[in-house]
């Protein structure tokens, strides 16, 4: 008959082993939420680069005119938001002429696209919108939604974090937008910039140093 002794893990052992597993979901899960966030950061961004591609094409359509107007004397550019404007200082946001509530920007944008009649926005110096063409809202990935039932073209101004962007019109044609945010200054050469609402998003600026592409600056939202 053979005598042999069954080996079983010491307790230490066993708590280095479920440390082990421990480590190794933790770094599973947070490298999945990682790629989760990166991909909502880039879906934003391809948003954003759209809107900006929509309104530019339409300046380059019309003798470089943007398709909202803007009263005041001198002119300004014009900041368009929800009323959330995350990281602007409120010294840049005294520059511009400011649409800035949710039902301000969703009828903005259901004249745009051309959704309700007529071109003005509340106000009594309220800006005039122009509707975009048929080529210049295919850059907004929903060409042949012709109403809200069809699809919820709102959400295409949102960002994949469930906010509005922010828009910054050059409606006073000086050839620049100028604003500050997360404390620095920023000029940029554009007739149109395009931020997603929240913190971990990016814009749709010609270049970095407008705060979109780096993570060393702040970023839109």
């Amino acid at each position: 008959m053979n005598n042999y002794k069954v080996k079983r893990f010491s307790l230490i052992e066993l708590l280095v082993a479920i440390s082990i597993i421990a480590v190794l979901v933790t770094v599973t899960v947070g490298g999945a939420s990682a790629l989760v966030g990166r991909a909502k950061r880039l879906a934003s961004q391809a948003k954003a680069v759209g809107i900006k591609m929509a309104i530019e094409n339409f300046a380059n359509d019309n003798r470089n005119m943007l398709p909202i107007s803007e009263s005041s004397s001198p002119r300004k550019d014009t900041i368009i938001s929800n009323g959330v404007f995350d990281g602007f200082s409120t010294a840049s946001l005294a520059t511009f002429t400011k649409i800035s509530d949710v039902s301000a920007y969703e009828n903005f944008i259901k004249k745009l696209m051309g959704e309700i009649s007529g071109t003005g926005l509340s106000g009594t110096s309220a800006p005039l919108v122009t509707v975009l063409n048929k080529r210049e809202k295919a850059y907004l990935k929903f060409e042949g939604a012709t109403n809200s039932a069809s699809m919820n073209f709102l959400e295409q101004f949102q960002d994949s974090f469930g906010k509005y962007m922010v828009i910054i019109l050059d409606t006073n044609y000086d050839g620049k937008i100028e604003y500050e945010k997360g404390g620095k200054k920023y000029t940029i050469r554009a007739k149109t910039l395009v931020f997603s609402g929240g913190s971990d998003g990016y814009n749709a600026a010609p270049s970095p140093e407008c705060g979109g592409f780096s993570s060393n600056v702040p970023k839109s939202w």
